[in-house]
C-alpha cells in the first residue's frame, strides 16, 4: 500500500517553501482536519480534504482496490505538483478527475472490491471445491490455476507499473492517465462490439449536446475531455477492442452527469464592467452593462461573443473573454 501520510508530507513541504504557513502549525491543522488558514486559496483546502479522503479510502479498501487507488494517488500527486507551481485552476481541474476516481473506489467498495480481485477469489474458491470434491477433472483445475496465475501476474504488473509512474507523474501526467485508461480497458472491457457501438452512438449524442450547451469554462473543459474520450474510444473500436472502447464511452456518460450538475449555461462576469451590446459586434449599440461578479445565463455563442440573459430578463451580447 502507498505509504500513509507521504502525500500530506509533500503538501506540507510545498506550503513551507512557498512561505504560506509554518510547518508545525499546518501539520497540526491537517491532523485536526480544520479548514485551511488562508481562505483565498481554495486549492489548498481541496488538497487538504482530498488527502484525508484518500487515506480514509485506502484504510477502508484493505488492499482490495489496488488499481483505482494507484490512479487516485497519481492524480493527487499531480495536484500537489501544480499546487507547488501555483497553478490553482489546474489543481481544481484535476480535482474533478480525482472525484471520479473516488466515486469509482466507493462503488467498488460497495460491490465488495475490485472486479479483478473478486474474480480471483471466485476462481480460487472454485479450485478448492474441485480439489475437495475429487472430481477427477484435472484439466478444469489446471485451467483455473492458469487463469488465477495470469490474473495475479496482471494485477502485480499493473500495481508495479502505476507505482513507477507515480514517481514520474510530474513529467508524465497525460501519459500516466492514458495508461490507466488503457489498463482499465484491458481488465474490465468485456463488452461486445454491438454493445460498444450502441454506447458509441449514445456518447456522440451526449458530446453534441455538451457542445451546444457548454458556455462557462468548466463546461468547456468537460466538453474537451469528453471529446478526447470519444475520439479515443472510436480508435479502440476500430482497432478491434470493443471492451476498451466501451470503457471510454462510459467515461463520457460520467462526464455528462458532472456537466449537467455544473450548470453549463451559467456565466460570471470577470471584468470590472462588461458592455451589453445589441448584437455581436464591437460597433453595436450598448443596451446596458454588467458589473464584475454578475451571474448571467448563456443563450448562444457566436465567434468571440456570448448572448446572455441576466436575472431581470434583459438580453444582449458580451465578449467571451469578459465572462467564464
Amino acid at each position: 500500500m502507498h505509504p500513509k501520510g507521504s502525500l500530506t508530507a509533500k503538501i506540507l513541504l510545498i506550503l513551507f517553501l512557498a512561505g504560506m504557513t509554518s510547518g508545525c502549525a499546518f501539520m497540526d491543522r491537517m491532523r485536526s482536519r480544520e479548514p485551511a488558514a488562508n481562505p483565498s486559496e481554495p486549492a489548498m483546502q481541496v488538497l487538504q480534504e482530498r488527502t484525508f479522503q484518500l487515506e480514509d479510502l485506502e484504510q477502508a479498501s484493505s488492499g482490495r482496490i489496488p488499481v483505482e487507488l494507484a490512479r487516485a494517488r497519481i492524480i493527487l500527486e499531480e495536484m500537489v505538483y501544480f499546487f507547488g507551481k501555483q497553478d490553482y485552476p489546474e489543481v481544481l481541474r484535476l480535482d474533478a478527475l480525482l472525484g471520479q476516481s473516488f466515486d469509482s473506489i466507493r462503488w467498488q467498495l460497495e460491490a465488495g472490491g475490485d472486479p479483478l480481485i473478486l474474480r480471483i477469489e471466485v476462481l480460487e474458491e472454485e479450485n478448492r471445491g474441485l480439489r475437495s470434491a475429487n472430481t477427477g477433472k484435472d484439466f478444469i483445475e489446471k485451467g483455473l490455476k492458469e487463469e488465477i496465475r495470469n490474473l495475479k501476474a496482471l494485477s502485480r504488473f499493473e500495481a508495479q507499473s502505476l507505482s513507477k509512474r507515480l514517481a514520474a507523474a510530474e513529467m508524465e501526467r497525460d501519459n500516466a492517465i492514458r495508461e490507466v485508461v488503457r489498463t482499465r480497458s484491458r481488465i474490465e472491457g468485456l463488452a461486445s462490439e454491438a454493445g460498444a457501438s450502441a454506447m458509441h452512438a449514445e456518447a456522440r449524442v451526449l458530446v453534441d449536446r455538451m457542445r451546444e450547451e457548454a458556455f462557462n469554462l468548466r463546461a468547456r473543459e468537460l466538453l474537451k475531455q469528453s471529446q478526447t474520450y470519444l475520439e479515443s474510444g472510436e480508435t479502440e473500436l476500430k482497432g478491434g477492442n470493443p471492451g476498451g472502447a466501451a470503457y471510454l464511452f462510459d467515461l463520457v456518460s460520467g462526464l455528462f452527469e458532472e456537466f449537467k450538475n455544473c450548470d453549463p449555461g451559467r456565466l460570471t462576469v470577470t471584468v470590472e464592467r462588461a458592455a451589453l451590446r445589441k448584437s455581436a459586434s464591437p460597433s453595436s449599440a450598448v443596451v446596458g452593462s454588467l458589473p464584475r461578479g454578475s451571474d448571467v445565463q448563456g443563450v448562444r455563442m457566436l465567434a468571440g461573443w456570448f448572448e446572455v440573459s441576466d436575472s431581470s430578463g434583459r438580453t444582449g451580447w458580451i465578449r467571451k473573454e469578459q465572462a467564464r
